[in-house]
This record gives C-alpha cells, sequence and structure tokens, in this order.
C-alpha cells in the first residue's frame, strides 16, 4: 500500500501541466524574489553596483550578514521542488528511447542536488573556501550541461520545436564551454568582480528558460493519445508533428 502511495504521488508531482503552470514557475520565482530580497538587505543605504550581486557574496554570512539567509533558503527551496521535473523529463526521455536525453536530465539532477547543498552548506562556510566554489561551479555546469544534452538530443529525437530547443541547446551549451574556461582561469574575473555578479544572474535566466524549454516539449509530447488520433490516419501512432525521429 505505501508503495503504491508513494507511486500515485510521484506521478501526480510530475504531471506535464502541473510541472509547467506550477512547479518552476512557483521554484524559480522563490529563487528570484529570495536573492532579490537578500541583495535588497544587503545593498540598503548605499548605492547598488553589479558586485553587489554577486551570489556567492549574497549568500555569505560574511559578506551579507543580514541578508544571506533569505538566499540560503531560497536556493535550497528552489532545488528541492524542481526534483520533481527530473521525473517528468526522466520519463519523457524512457519513452523515447534515448540514452543521451536519460544521462542529460541524470546531469541535470545532480546541478539541483549541488544547488541544494549549496544552500545548506552556506551557514558553515567562509567565503570563497574551496569547496563551496567547487559546490557552484559544478551546479551551474551540471544544470548547463544536462540541459543543453536534453535539448539538443530533442532537436534529431523529436520532431516537433526544433527552433526553440535548438537555440535553447546552443545558449546552454555555450554557456557551458565559457564556464569551462572561466574554471580553468582562475584569475579570470580578478578586476572585474561586476562581470561575475552579471554572469551569474544571466546564467540563472539561461538555465530557467531551459527548464521550462523542456518541459514545455515533455507536456507537448505528454498529450493524450487520442487527440493524435483525430490528427492523423493512424490511430495508434502520434501525429507527423510530434513523432520521434530515430532514437539516440
Amino acid at each position: 500500500m505505501r508503495n503504491a502511495g508513494l507511486r500515485s504521488f510521484v506521478a501526480w508531482a510530475t504531471r506535464p501541466s502541473l510541472v509547467l503552470k506550477g512547479i518552476i514557475p512557483l521554484a524559480y520565482g522563490i529563487y528570484l524574489v529570495g536573492f532579490s530580497v537578500s541583495a535588497a538587505v544587503r545593498l540598503a543605504g548605499r548605492h547598488p553596483t553589479l558586485e553587489d550581486c554577486i551570489m556567492s557574496d549574497l549568500l555569505s554570512p560574511e559578506d551579507n550578514p543580514r541578508g544571506w539567509l533569505i538566499s540560503a533558503v531560497a536556493a535550497v527551496l528552489c532545488g528541492l521542488m524542481l526534483l520533481p521535473t527530473v521525473g517528468l523529463f526522466v520519463r519523457t526521455w524512457r519513452r523515447l528511447d534515448s540514452r543521451w536525453g536519460v544521462q542529460g536530465v541524470w546531469l541535470y539532477g545532480l546541478g539541483l542536488v549541488s544547488v541544494i547543498a549549496t544552500g545548506v552548506s552556506t551557514p558553515f562556510q567562509q567565503s570563497y573556501l574551496p569547496i563551496h566554489v567547487y559546490l557552484a561551479f559544478f551546479a551551474f555546469m551540471s544544470l548547463v550541461a544536462g540541459l543543453g544534452i536534453c535539448l539538443a538530443t530533442a532537436v534529431v529525437v523529436c520532431r516537433s520545436s526544433r527552433f526553440r530547443s535548438g537555440a535553447a541547446a546552443a545558449l546552454l551549451l555555450g554557456a557551458f564551454v565559457y564556464l569551462t574556461y572561466v574554471f580553468f582561469t582562475p584569475q579570470y574575473f580578478s578586476g572585474r568582480r561586476w562581470l561575475l555578479g552579471l554572469f551569474e544572474w544571466i546564467l540563472g535566466a539561461l538555465i530557467a528558460a531551459g527548464t521550462v524549454s523542456l518541459a514545455l516539449l515533455a507536456a507537448e509530447l505528454a498529450e493524450p493519445q487520442e487527440s493524435f488520433a483525430q490528427k492523423s490516419h493512424h490511430p495508434t501512432r502520434r501525429s507527423n508533428e510530434l513523432e520521434p525521429a530515430d532514437s539516440l
């Protein structure tokens, strides 16, 4: 009975409509509002700059003693709330029998776990300790790489929304290449920390857009089979628009 109840809950929590219209907007809304409020607390009474909005500084009890808890809670809640998207995306790619898609989703899931770990470990770290830097890099790189792989796979495997998937995949994989270069260039942001602040917020927006793009694709492929039968002369098959191409 417990297993049946758990399966029912997982099936309910990973419904495409709930994920797309409820979970994703709420999760990223919490993230955006939390970090914005944390930044506002830190910047109270002084002229704001991009350097003051670096996410690592907003999460630091040393640099942001009055607002770090807000951003840490926002990061943890966002990561936890997005976990059902992993279930939806894995189910979608398994239905399409795509190994690359499944691997991309697991990489994305590791990124979410890293986001949660970053928020939870914040009170126990000093600013810019190696463990914090590595966690932050791993979170961003896993998320953009996982989403990029999934959306690039969608361009090949699925016949719908190829332009949207391709554009999002190109931006995400480009961001991954840039992150890799920055990771192996430790002094890259030295003397221009404002660029770090700007880049982190842009990365957050790209990851949110990639998540929405993948959820839209999953929702399109999860439409009731009956609706496809009305559009096709083959009742047992999907319509040509959404029919998977060769699996990867």
